[in-house]
C-alpha cells in the first residue's frame, strides 16, 4: 500500500513517522517491523503524488548513478507507529521505500512511501498514516 511521500535535501536527516493507529485494533500495539528497504529508484521527480487512492508510479527512465545512497540512520518501534530517520540520498532521485509492520494480533501490513531528494531548501518531516 503506497501511503505518501517525503521531500528532503540530501544533507538533511529527516524523520518519517508511519502511524498505524487507524489500522490496529483498540488495545493492540505494534510488535515488530521489517527493516525498511529501497524497492525502486526513479531518475526524475514525477511531481506531487495525487491524493488517495495512489496509482503505482512508473519509472521515467533509467536511474542515474546513485552516488550518495539513501541511508536509514536509525529506526524506532513505538506502540502504534514506527519512526525512521533517513539521511543522504542523491539529489534528483526518488526512492521507493517499503516496510512491513506486525501487530500483536498477528495482523500485518506492508507499506511503501517515496523519498524525493530535492536541491531546494525544504522541511524534512513527514507524518504518514497507514
Amino acid at each position: 500500500m503506497l501511503i505518501g511521500q517525503l521531500n528532503k535535501e540530501s544533507a538533511d536527516i529527516s524523520r518519517v513517522t508511519i502511524d498505524a493507529e487507524n489500522w490496529i485494533d483498540t488495545g493492540e500495539t505494534l510488535m515488530s517491523y521489517t527493516p525498511p528497504v529501497i524497492t525502486q529508484i526513479i531518475s526524475q521527480y514525477p511531481g506531487p503524488l495525487p491524493y488517495f487512492p495512489l496509482a503505482p508510479q512508473v519509472p521515467i527512465g533509467p536511474a542515474p548513478a546513485d552516488t550518495n545512497p539513501l541511508v536509514f540512520a536509525s529506526q524506532f518501534l513505538l506502540s502504534s507507529a514506527i519512526e525512521l530517520f533517513i539521511g543522504r540520498g542523491t539529489t534528483g532521485l526518488a526512492y521507493q521505500v517499503q516496510t512491513t509492520i506486525l501487530g500483536t494480533s498477528t495482523r500485518k501490513i506492508t507499506v511503501e512511501f517515496y523519498v524525493f531528494i530535492i536541491p531546494a531548501p525544504g522541511i524534512g518531516y513527514a507524518n504518514i498514516s497507514a
